[in-house]
């Protein structure tokens, strides 16, 4: 027989969490959703290093926050064992530009402001995953202002997303909207949030 699928919520409660995050990353397998936060860099390492190379055949929904903002730690993708069924994925303060893992399933996305893209390299790939999920992703919600904004202008040809139905522009400004919807081809947006 089989086993039930997994949705797990956690938020650590005391120190000693990386126990905990084991045992988490070990039935990765059979989750479904998870919605994770993190406060400390060795939870955050924890994390990253067990979900790096973890196939993650049923996880549908994968949130992170994390509550340490930007760090120092090198960033890997998560889930490069596979992702198939991922549709939702929502990554909050997390220096995210080479965690983001390929699937190309994502339907729903939210991202914080980069608090790191500076280089060709990061830049290359958050444009690579957008590219890889513009099939599918419909509902993209994105807090943008001056990071977003260089990133854009270092672009040198728009976005495609072509079953794009809704974009919510988190604190954007005037001055941020205007350029990134010109940088974006949606054809298919119906709901735009500014």
């Amino acid at each position: 027989s089989g086993f039930s699928l997994l949705d797990i919520f956690y938020e650590p409660q005391y120190e000693e969490t990386l126990h905990d995050l084991t045992l988490i990353i070990a039935s990765i397998g059979r989750c479904r959703k998870l919605d994770i936060t993190v406060r400390s860099e060795s939870e955050l390492q924890c994390l990253l290093k067990g979900l790096g190379r973890a196939s993650a055949p049923a996880l549908e929904k994968f949130i992170v926050r994390n509550l340490l903002g930007y760090t120092h730690i090198k960033i890997q993708p998560v889930f490069s064992g596979g992702a198939p069924n991922l549709h939702f994925m929502g990554i909050a303060s997390l220096s995210f530009p080479t965690c983001l893992p390929q699937s190309s399933s994502i339907q729903l996305l939210v991202l914080p402001e980069p608090s790191k893209l500076t280089t060709e390299t990061e830049q290359d790939h958050v444009r690579n995953f957008l590219s890889n999920i513009s099939g599918s992703l419909r509902i993209f919600q994105v807090s943008a202002p001056s990071i977003w904004r260089r990133f854009i202008s270092w672009s040198s040809s728009p976005l495609l997303l072509p079953r794009l139905r809704f974009l919510n522009l988190r604190f954007a400004s005037d001055a941020f909207g205007r350029p990134f919807l010109k940088y974006l081809e949606a054809p298919l947006l119906e709901n735009l949030v500014m």
